[in-house]
């Protein structure tokens, strides 16, 4: 009995409050948001006059119910008219330029750091100069350039990728942003016995990337090319920037919560476009959920 009593004080002593503060306050910020979430597709479905009369519970009767024609009523207004080119984009258009852009766009940004940071990690003792390139990478992502988006534009015109989804790749291809440091930490993290192995074999470089280094860091891949999806899927100002001939949904969202479209001007009819783009990336997330949290481990050699 008294050494269970004292193993009993040992652990109530051993309790920290920083954790359990940080897991009480996390718990509330996502209770808070999934509470705004749902409150959003409940509002999604009233009737103008309902969400002016009573904003926070379910649609009623008396004024028409559910109404789910709301959504039809925003992808059928959800339209951004092109003054330059006299015409004006619907939605399904703006969904192919919102896949090509999510998906085109997040392979490259994935890859381009994935290989450069695999030459840094692998082969920077061979060239001691390439020091050089972590030094303006950390200067890069964490020192402020002031008029940078200007410049950019102005480079984007020069250089002719300017308005064009297919040459504005070359501005997502960049080898040295923060997946860099991710994938960086990653290729040193693992061991180059395999590496080491394969040459004694008769393996070339390019043979030791893609058939052993690369399936071992595939789990990485995949979270990272999920979180730059999401990344784009929610991005209006790069399309209304330096792609506004070519608008994605987010670019059209915005643009619909300002518009003033006979019927199409109710807070509930907006709410359902916001809705219905951002529940794409919400069933995503919640697909890769575990992948992306639990997933992020590579190697094959045990200690």
């Amino acid at each position: 009995m008294a050494d269970e009593k004292k193993a009993k004080r040992t652990h109530k002593r051993t309790v920290a409050p920083f954790p359990i503060i940080i897991y009480t306050i996390t718990a509330i910020w996502c209770a808070l948001f999934l509470l705004i979430f749902l409150w959003g597709i409940v509002q999604s479905f009233k009737h103008p006059v309902n969400f002016l009369a009573d904003p926070l519970w379910f649609p009623q009767k008396k004024y028409g119910g559910w109404r789910f024609s709301n959504y039809l009523t925003a992808f059928k207004n959800m339209q951004i008219y092109l003054p330059a080119k006299h015409r004006e984009v619907s939605f399904l258009e703006m969904l192919y330029n919102t896949l090509f852009f999510c998906f085109a766009y997040s392979l490259v940004a994935v890859i381009a750091p994935m290989l450069t940071s695999y030459v840094y990690a692998k082969y920077s003792k061979r060239c001691p100069w390439v020091k050089l390139i972590w030094i303006i990478l950390l200067i890069n992502l964490y020192v402020p350039l002031s008029a940078s988006l200007g410049a950019s534009l102005k480079l984007a015109m020069q250089l002719g990728y300017y308005d064009n989804m297919y040459y504005f790749l070359v501005v997502a291809m960049s080898g040295f942003n923060g997946n860099f440091l991710i994938y960086y930490a990653t290729w040193k993290g693992l061991s180059w016995d395999f590496a080491e192995a394969a040459m004694i074999d008769g393996a070339n470089p390019w043979k030791i990337f893609f058939k052993i280094m690369f399936p071992m860091t595939i789990n990485i891949f995949v979270v990272l090319f999920v979180a730059q999806f999401i990344g784009y899927w929610s991005d209006y100002q790069t399309p209304m920037v330096f792609l506004p001939s070519h608008p994605t949904l987010a670019y059209g969202v915005y643009r619909f919560q300002t518009s003033i479209v006979d019927g199409a001007s109710e807070p509930p009819i907006k709410i359902a476009a916001l809705i219905a783009v951002a529940v794409p990336m919400f069933a995503l997330f919640m697909v890769f959920r575990k992948k992306m949290m639990n997933s992020l481990t590579v190697g094959g050699l045990k200690g």
